[in-house]
């Protein structure tokens, strides 16, 4: 039989039905239970059996076992409704398959415990699914004049203590659709059975959904309260949740708790350089790209914000608890992220707390890490001021000389990646120890004041929470904020980028994108500290 052809399979199914029916007896019912048995064999490797003729096989033996055995026909149900429902079912054989449920469920008492799994995993992913697992009972379809019968019989059985609901989420391979199941076919005892069953095999995901799902479908918010208290829900599946239960101001100050801090702070990004290069590194406005990206709700790339000026699918909606294009809305769509749009629902006030990111094309000197005097990368390098102005005006680039950094006249090759890749190369335990060394060595008071002011910014550089590494002074990524002063300086950002076509000059493109920073830094430093951030569009034109 294993490798008799699946034609060949159902016609012989076929005929052991047919000759069940003219001579229904226990020779009869054992050829059709061994055509299945070989059936579900070749099921099993090539899933090409049609389906129908195995149900009418298994609902004709349990309609009338005819003296089977019920601890092989019992296992026998439960592997071959296991394939069954593997492969997708059309619809028109709901009611079949809910006569084949019915039908068990008036065997049960001969097949004992054994049609309890095959139970689950036929309402699970025929009555649940294929009803959109959010009607009620009646108005699941009902094309089959036997379906009407079938459901009252599921009613009554899975209402009873009988039903081992851990064991029926457990074995199907939809335990959600088992619950949801539940909630449309069982008393409110049966339904807090089913619901414990699931929390006690973990109260976590994804049971803990699964749990409240079965609540909401039947309706029953005093459960689901319940269920609430012992969970440990994300916020925004809890706002919810308590929404659908009636607890609508607890929803609410939930989602205003998520937008009350901002996940980045503007005013240290933007803060002007003080003069004191220590104090500077200390006071934390140097991140890495990587820092700056974790605390993003998104990449920002210059097509989608041709296409969405407000910036939805990254900062959130614009108008409260809807989706930019309607797909999705209210409370009981918060926390979810449109398909169609990408924008989530949310309160528009999260625009204020989130922040998105643009990651440069080539990194570039951060402006508070050049500016003043004697600054973070002077001293870093060991050279004057005015040699970093000109590495940063691409007038001169550093290299690794016998005695530490030299400077050579002209631009690197490969613009600012030479000063990133110098920086990522310079061991700071190193430097620190060698200026100590020059400083016990008893220099001249002058040389020895500058000693100690590059000792002092080493050691806030060594010292810094979160920690800080020399590359870190070269800006990598930006910070997107949703305010109205910063709209004109992302858009030379994001021109700046666009312009830079394949193999595209890296001096140029490393002094545009210089320019673009620090206009933005510029137009940040307007913003008034502490200030909130504007509701305006950000627009690529002025």
């Amino acid at each position: 039989m294993g490798h008799e052809e699946p034609h060949a399979a159902v016609t012989r199914i076929d005929d052991a039905l047919f000759d069940l029916e003219s001579r229904p007896d226990a020779e009869s019912a054992q050829a059709l239970f061994d055509a299945v048995v070989d059936a579900h064999r070749l099921m099993r490797t090539e899933r090409a059996i049609e389906l129908d003729a195995l149900a009418e096989a298994l609902l004709a033996m349990v309609d009338a076992p005819h003296g089977l055995d019920a601890s092989r026909l019992g296992p026998l149900i439960n592997d071959v409704t296991e394939v069954l429902l593997l492969c997708p079912a059309a619809n028109t054989r709901l009611g079949l398959h809910l006569r084949l449920a019915g039908s068990l469920c008036t065997a049960a008492a001969e097949l004992g415990d054994a049609p309890t799994t095959a139970l689950a995993r036929i309402l699970g992913a025929e009555v649940a699914v294929r009803s959109g697992e959010a009607s009620p009972a009646s108005e699941l379809p009902t094309e089959s004049p036997a379906a009407p019968a079938a459901l009252a019989r599921l009613r009554a059985w899975m209402s009873g203590s009988r039903v081992d609901w851990a064991d029926a989420l457990t074995a199907s391979s939809r335990p959600e659709s088992v619950l949801v199941c539940a909630a449309h076919l069982t008393s409110a005892d049966a339904r807090a059975a089913a619901v414990e069953a699931a929390l006690q095999l973990d109260a976590r995901s994804p049971w803990a959904s699964l749990a409240l799902t079965a609540c909401d479908m039947g309706a029953d918010d005093a459960l689901a309260s319940q269920v609430l208290e012992r969970l440990a829900l994300e916020p925004a599946e809890r706002a919810r949740w308590l929404f659908r239960t009636g607890r609508a101001p607890e929803a609410r100050a939930i989602a205003e708790s998520l937008t009350a801090t901002p996940v980045f702070s503007k005013e240290s990004f933007f803060a002007a350089c003080s003069g004191d290069p220590a104090t500077d590194v200390r006071d934390g406005a140097f991140l890495s790209g990587e820092a700056i990206a974790a605390a993003s709700s998104g990449a920002v790339q210059l097509e989608a914000w041709a296409r969405d000026p407000a910036l939805a699918p990254v900062l959130g909606p614009v108008e409260d608890l809807r989706c930019s294009c309607g797909k999705l809305d209210g409370w009981r769509s918060f926390g979810r992220r449109c398909p169609r749009c990408g924008v989530e629902v949310h309160l528009a006030a999260v625009r204020a707390a989130r922040v998105g990111h643009l990651v440069l094309r080539m990194p570039v000197p951060h402006p508070n890490a050049v500016g003043g005097g004697v600054s973070i990368l002077s001293s870093l390098l060991g050279l004057p001021p005015a040699d970093v102005r000109a590495i940063v005006a691409q007038d001169a680039h550093v290299v690794s000389g016998v005695f530490g950094p030299e400077l050579r006249r002209g631009p690197h090759a490969d613009g600012y990646y030479g000063l990133r890749n110098f920086l990522e190369s310079l061991d700071l335990h190193t430097l620190r120890e060698l200026l100590y060394n020059d400083l016990a060595a008893g220099a001249r008071p002058r040389v020895q004041a500058r000693l100690r002011a590059r000792i002092d910014v080493v050691e806030a550089v060594l010292d810094a929470e979160p920690p800080l590494r020399a590359e870190y002074f070269l800006v990598s990524a930006v910070p997107v904020f949703h305010d109205e002063v910063l709209r004109d300086a992302y858009g030379q950002i994001l021109s700046a980028q666009a312009d830079a076509t394949v193999g595209a000059d890296p001096v140029g493109l490393g002094a545009s994108l210089n320019r673009a920073v620090g206009a933005l830094l510029e137009a940040g430093r307007r913003l008034s500290v502490g200030g909130a951030v504007g509701d305006g569009e950000l627009r690529s034109e002025p």
